[in-house]
Parts: C-alpha cells; sequence; structure tokens
C-alpha cells in the first residue's frame, strides 16, 4: 500500500511539474514536437503588444490584419484594447462604456504556390524550401482617412513581405508614415546571412514575442503554415 501511495505522488508531481512555470505537459509536448504554440502564449503576446503600444503612446483607430491569421491577431487586440479601457474605467464609466472607437479592416491574402519540385542552393547543397511562392493581397476593405492612427498586424513575421506591401498601401491612402505601426504578435526573427535567399524585409514596429522560425500559431500545422512571409 505504502509502494502505491510513493508512486502515486510521484505521478501527481510529475503531472505538476510543469506548472511551476506556468504550463502544462499538452502545451510543452504542442510546442516542442508539433511546432505549435498554445493559445496562452498567443493571448500573452497580444498583452505585451498592448503594453508596449502604451509605453509608446500610440491609440489607434484602426486596425487591419492581413490574412487569416492577422484576422485572428487583430480581433484578439482589439478585445484586449476594450477590456483594458474597462478595467481601468471609474465606476461610472463602467456604468456607460465608452469604449476605444476601433474599426478593423481586413486585407485578405492568395497564395501563389511554387511548381513542384523548385529547390535552391543553400551553402553548396540543394534543399526543398517553401512551397509557397507569393502571397498576393487584396485592396483595403474600408476607408481611411489621413488622420486616422493605423495598426498593420500579422500573427506572424518573418520576412516581413506582406507587412511592407500592405504598409505601402495604407501610405497610398493618403495615411502619414508616423501614423502607422506595423505589428507581429510573433516575430520570427533571423539574421539576414543565414537566409540569403530570402528577400522583402521588413521589421515589426512593435511585436509581442520572438519564436523560432519552425514555431507557427495553435491553429496551423508546421508543416502547413503559410506566415513566412
Amino acid at each position: 500500500m505504502e509502494n502505491i501511495l510513493i508512486i502515486l505522488t510521484i505521478i501527481g508531481f510529475v503531472g505538476a511539474l510543469p506548472q511551476i512555470w506556468g504550463s502544462s505537459w499538452k502545451t510543452i509536448w504542442l510546442y516542442y514536437y508539433r511546432g505549435a504554440i498554445s493559445w496562452d502564449i498567443v493571448h500573452d503576446a497580444a498583452l505585451d503588444v498592448l503594453r508596449k503600444m502604451k509605453d509608446k503612446d500610440f491609440n489607434p483607430t484602426v486596425i487591419i490584419g492581413i490574412g487569416r491569421g492577422g484576422i485572428v491577431a487583430a480581433g484578439l487586440l482589439c478585445s484586449e484594447m476594450v477590456r483594458s479601457k474597462l478595467a481601468s474605467a471609474t465606476d461610472l464609466e463602467k456604468s456607460i462604456p465608452t469604449l476605444p472607437p476601433v474599426r478593423l479592416g481586413i486585407v485578405n491574402t492568395n497564395i501563389i504556390f511554387k511548381v513542384p519540385g523548385t529547390t535552391i542552393a543553400l551553402d553548396d547543397r540543394q534543399r526543398s524550401i517553401s512551397k509557397i511562392d507569393s502571397i498576393q493581397l487584396s485592396d483595403l476593405d474600408i476607408s481611411l482617412a489621413t488622420d486616422d492612427k493605423v495598426v498593420i498586424i500579422v500573427s506572424q513575421n518573418f520576412t516581413g513581405t506582406t507587412l511592407e506591401k500592405v504598409l505601402k498601401l495604407i501610405i497610398g491612402k493618403g495615411v502619414q508614415r508616423e501614423n502607422i505601426r506595423t505589428i507581429a504578435l510573433f516575430w520570427q526573427r533571423h539574421q539576414r546571412n543565414d537566409n540569403h535567399h530570402l528577400t522583402g524585409f521588413h521589421e515589426p514596429d512593435i511585436y509581442g514575442r520572438v519564436i523560432p522560425e519552425k514555431k507557427t500559431m495553435p491553429w496551423k500545422s508546421k508543416h502547413t503554415s503559410t506566415d513566412r512571409f
């Protein structure tokens, strides 16, 4: 009986061990073996972005999500802005809440794949690279005023090509660059020398967290992720 209790105690201790770091064995498995970060980490990244926006005293009137991942990130950031506003409100303001006047916009994406078998030389060897050739962008689905403060957001930033293209699109609508912030919940930062075959680097103005290149979002698989631009 004592041996059984000892075994159960050890099992319980091992099972609870990740909680010391606010995690779980499931989250660890998803991160290290499946390549996906947890929803909790996505939420924490959005909070990091919100804090950095507040530190820079940037209060957007428009949040634009790029592609499917950007739509998720835009909605999450907007929700956290509202929650933060209500949390800091006085009792009177809470009874008649004034929510941040933020509009949500979308720039949809269309993925163009490469011809099967395309390879590229790296370090004197051939290896397969991403199946994606390029990502075509649609026009913005909302109108902008010249005095709008605009956030352009993606869930993951690799080369930053899409962020750079949408930045130019928004500037073309008459919004000044100083009134725009490019944001990534996660920045898959890497050295240019290590990826000399990639072009279109854009470093986000604000990012939540840096993650390894092979990690991806919980709604995707690292084998099918298209957030590489």
